[in-house]
């Protein structure tokens, strides 16, 4: 009856003789026989992909058993085709455990590949192209974010070139902590591949994006210094930063200059901004007048920027239009600049600071009268002590402090029943103006 059906089989399908001994080892999975079905299928495994047009034929066969066992050898091959040798040498039975339906399997196996004891591979032997063969499938197989960042370790510190596809993928992982160990992996792995993945990642709109810009830096493959520049100029501050900290230390000191040169003409105040920091930042002293130029500027965080930059480039020639910026009622603004002046400690510049201490915000008033106390500016006591009436108690208070600074003893025991009468402004207990204002960097 068996070759019967055989027949009919083989008949129906109209195979060549060279087919027709694959089709008798498809036929022997319908076998009662244990031994039989297990021995048809090792063959049918050995033959690979030539027994795959039959096997798939099977899998629609009315015997569901048969059916069954189709599919599992057809699933058996697919994973056989995928493996190396030396996976098979060295986890045994790693075949028939791929084989399930679970995809997790391929994670656990990925892991187990790679695991240590006493800080000893555990197989040694596996190298570059075998655990590659596993890493794709244990990426989509990951059940949580601790394997997956497992997974990019790994990639990483073994430099499993020819990875770069699965570990990009992860860059755009929901949980952060897996974005920033695939961007740390492609770092490490330092291709071709690697750059395009992490430019990806800065010119998209995702978080750590500073991460990425400073993996980028790392690496030697190619010339990635114009990126580093471009990202030097972006919006986002973190990422600026990590561009700029990154072309400087591949020694990029021309191409920064050039590029914040021609920043200071854009109409991007943030770029302009921008441009003036850097110059400051690489001690660009031939760019000093253009910088100065920008004390002008519309826009507030340009003129603070030149501030910044002209005390980096040490431009005492301009203290006296920094000092004008000091008496504008934008207390941001006025802060730098009294932060400036008080590290030069410019001669003839305390007549234009005495003017702000009739200025309408209080904030701009105590920053004054911090920087005539820090300047030691003796012949101006008189005038802090009117201040000692402000109607403002944190003036009030940093007029005191100042005048003590000053040692002005007489006026300041003038004062003794004038602070104890009245309450503590909001910030009079330390008494001390400066800490409204942060220091230069």
């Amino acid at each position: 009856m068996k070759l019967l059906t055989l027949f009919i089989f083989l008949k129906a399908f109209q195979l060549p003789q060279d087919d027709r001994s694959v089709l008798e080892l498809v036929e022997k999975l319908r076998s009662d026989r244990i031994e039989e079905r297990e021995i048809a299928e090792h063959k049918l495994q050995q033959l690979g992909s030539k027994a795959l047009p039959a096997l798939e034929r099977a899998t629609r066969n009315p015997d569901t058993e048969m059916a069954q066992r189709a599919r599992d050898v057809i699933r058996t091959i697919s994973v056989i085709q995928k493996l190396t040798p030396t996976l098979f040498k060295t986890i045994p039975g790693i075949a028939k455990r791929l084989s399930s339906d679970d995809d997790h399997t391929w994670t656990a196996l990925f892991l187990e590949a790679i695991e240590e004891e006493n800080g000893k591979r555990r197989y040694p032997t596996l190298a570059e192209p075998d655990l590659l063969a596993l890493l794709e499938p244990a990426v989509k197989g990951s059940r949580d974010q601790y394997e997956r960042i497992r997974i990019c370790e790994a990639a990483g510190q073994l430099r499993l070139r020819g990875a770069e596809i699965a570990i990009a993928g992860m860059t755009r992982d929901q949980v952060p902590g897996v974005q920033q160990a695939a961007i740390r992996a492609l770092g490490k792995l330092d291709t071709k591949e690697s750059v395009a993945a992490l430019i990806a990642v800065i010119r998209s709109k995702a978080g750590l994006r500073d991460e990425a810009v400073r993996a980028l830096g790392k690496l030697t493959v190619e010339d990635v210094a114009p990126i580093l520049v471009e990202a030097a100029f972006d919006h986002e501050p973190l990422v600026a930063s990590a561009g700029f900290e990154c072309a400087v230390r591949l020694g990029k000191r021309d191409l920064f200059l050039r590029k914040a040169s021609l920043s200071l003409a854009s109409e991007d105040a943030q770029n302009r901004a921008r441009g003036v920091f850097i110059l400051g930042e690489l001690k660009a002293t031939k760019s000093v007048s253009d910088v100065a130029k920008l004390l002008s500027d519309p826009a507030v965080t340009v003129r603070q920027s030149a501030i910044v930059s002209l005390h980096k480039l040490d431009a005492k020639e301009f203290a006296g239009a920094i000092a004008q910026l000091a008496g504008r009622e934008i207390e941001s603004l006025a802060k730098v600049a009294v932060e400036c002046l008080v590290e030069w400690k410019p001669p003839g510049v305390v007549s234009e600071l005495m003017k702000v201490t009739t200025d309408r915000s209080n904030r701009n008033r105590r920053w004054m009268i911090w920087a005539i106390a820090e300047l030691n500016s003796t012949d101006r006591i008189d005038e802090l002590a009117v201040l000692l009436e402000d109607e403002d108690p944190t003036v009030r208070s940093g007029a005191l402090w100042a005048l003590a600074k000053l040692r002005a003893k007489s006026n300041l025991t003038a004062a003794g029943p004038f602070f104890t009468s009245r309450p503590s402004g909001p910030s009079e207990e330390r008494g001390h103006p400066r800490c409204c204002a942060p220091r230069m960097k």
